[in-house]
């Protein structure tokens, strides 16, 4: 968080903490026990926000 307030000419410094996709749930759900799956347009618009909002220096945690 303290890079993401030194970077100049607008860059930015976000990640995102996404929780396991729904689309793989069939796939690797044995993997991650206990976790809800997550639509994946929720996870889609969390890397949009990331990418093409206007925040910086945060952990943005999709999760249902």
């Amino acid at each position: 968080m303290a890079a993401a307030t030194e970077l100049q000419r607008g860059i930015r410094i976000n990640a995102v903490s996404p929780g396991q996709a729904e689309d793989s749930a069939g796939a690797i759900s044995h993997l991650f026990p206990g976790f809800n799956p997550v639509p994946m347009q929720k996870l889609v618009n969390a890397y949009r926000r990331s990418v093409e909002g206007v925040v910086t220096g945060r952990i943005i945690r999709v999760h249902e």
